[in-house]
Protein backbone atom coordinates (compact mmCIF):
# COMPACT_ATOMS: atom_id res chain seq x y z
CA UNK A 1 0.00 0.00 0.00
CA UNK A 2 1.49 3.28 -0.87
CA UNK A 3 2.51 5.80 1.70
CA UNK A 4 0.37 8.54 1.31
CA UNK A 5 -0.80 11.99 4.05
CA UNK A 6 -4.03 12.34 4.07
CA UNK A 7 -5.01 15.64 5.47
CA UNK A 8 -7.80 15.38 7.86
CA UNK A 9 -9.89 18.89 6.84
CA UNK A 10 -9.84 18.29 2.94
CA UNK A 11 -11.67 14.70 3.89
CA UNK A 12 -13.76 16.13 6.71
CA UNK A 13 -15.71 18.99 4.74
CA UNK A 14 -17.55 20.07 7.67
CA UNK A 15 -19.11 19.16 11.37
CA UNK A 16 -21.35 15.79 11.33
CA UNK A 17 -24.32 17.66 12.62
CA UNK A 18 -28.07 15.09 13.34
CA UNK A 19 -31.93 15.84 14.26
CA UNK A 20 -31.95 15.26 18.33
CA UNK A 21 -33.76 11.83 17.91
CA UNK A 22 -31.42 10.53 15.44
CA UNK A 23 -28.41 11.67 18.18
CA UNK A 24 -30.64 10.06 20.63
CA UNK A 25 -30.70 6.97 18.63
CA UNK A 26 -26.67 6.74 17.90
CA UNK A 27 -25.43 6.75 21.25
CA UNK A 28 -28.03 4.28 22.73
CA UNK A 29 -27.29 2.31 19.90
CA UNK A 30 -23.74 2.64 19.29
CA UNK A 31 -21.61 5.13 21.73
CA UNK A 32 -18.34 4.25 20.03
CA UNK A 33 -19.92 5.85 16.75
CA UNK A 34 -21.07 8.69 18.48
CA UNK A 35 -18.10 9.44 20.50
CA UNK A 36 -15.77 9.26 17.38
CA UNK A 37 -18.20 11.90 15.47
CA UNK A 38 -17.85 13.92 18.47
CA UNK A 39 -14.05 14.10 18.71
CA UNK A 40 -14.09 14.30 14.57
CA UNK A 41 -16.09 17.14 15.38
CA UNK A 42 -13.80 18.72 17.68
CA UNK A 43 -10.54 18.33 15.88
CA UNK A 44 -12.56 19.76 12.93
CA UNK A 45 -13.76 22.68 15.38
CA UNK A 46 -10.05 23.31 16.35
CA UNK A 47 -8.25 22.53 12.80
CA UNK A 48 -10.03 22.93 9.83
CA UNK A 49 -13.02 25.83 10.56
CA UNK A 50 -11.84 29.06 8.48
CA UNK A 51 -12.53 32.24 10.59
CA UNK A 52 -15.02 34.30 9.06
CA UNK A 53 -13.46 37.41 11.16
Amino acid sequence: MPDTEVNFCEVVQGEKLFQPETALAIVNTDRAVAEQVETENEVWRKECRVSVE
